[in-house]
């Protein structure tokens, strides 16, 4: 339960030292934030939306308030999960596109783990079952050298040769144009086709760590025997 509990009280320090941070940004860089987010909205846009420019200024500290105000009043907009409006998919609002989002994220990653995990304890066993053969000298260090790079290398990776150059996978959206997110086969393959590189990368990713850990145990418990 202690383990618990400071792991949880880290978390919770980390994510506070994050958002504090996201908070400090914008008003300690040179320049002007609000104008760099405004510049992705039409005039048009902002005339329909007046008080667009009054709801940046009170999230970049563009107002006449004392920083603490400011940072009291993000905390406020946080924990009522109010992150303004989106910029990129105008007039929607962050939670909206988030809320819209997540649940191909979450399918997403929770797919590449498990994937990740039954791959690469199979492959782990296998090595140490059967150490210095194929599977042990050949896949094995592959694993490890695609694990050894970082996630987001081997994300450019994939997308440029398999989806730029060879045209394997499709690199944009989550499923393809003109099509309503709903279940039916015609969605759900399509979703999943979007999902395939991804997924391929988070294994090839994160998969080296099981490999390893597996096949050192294994190996481990056969040498106390």
């Amino acid at each position: 339960m202690r383990w618990f509990a400071r792991r949880l009280a880290f978390y919770a320090f980390a994510l506070w030292v994050a958002l504090t941070i996201n908070f400090l940004l914008p008003r300690l860089m040179p320049g002007d934030p609000l104008g760099g987010i405004l510049q992705h909205l039409s005039p048009s846009q902002i005339a329909a939306n007046p008080g667009i420019i009054k709801t940046y200024q009170t999230l970049l500290g563009g107002g006449h308030h004392s920083i603490w105000s400011d940072y009291l009043t993000y905390w406020h907009r946080i924990a009522n999960f109010d992150f303004g409006i989106s910029t990129s998919n105008y007039p929607a609002k962050v939670s909206t596109v988030i809320g819209r989002t997540l649940p191909y994220s979450i399918f997403l990653v929770g797919v590449a783990f498990l994937l990740a995990f039954v791959l690469g304890t199979g492959i782990g066993m296998v090595a140490a079952w059967r150490r210095g053969r194929a599977v042990d000298s050949v896949v094995v260090p592959v694993f490890m050298a695609l694990s050894a790079f970082p996630a987001f290398f081997t994300a450019l990776l994939g997308l440029y040769f398999f989806g730029l150059k060879l045209h394997w996978f499709p690199i944009q959206h989550a499923y393809d144009n003109g099509l309503s997110p709903g279940f039916n086969w015609t969605f759900l393959s399509s979703a999943f086709r979007h999902a395939e590189l991804p997924i391929l990368v988070i294994v090839g990713a994160y998969a080296g760590g099981w490999v390893l850990n597996m096949r050192t145990v294994m190996i481990n418990t056969s040498c106390r025997r």
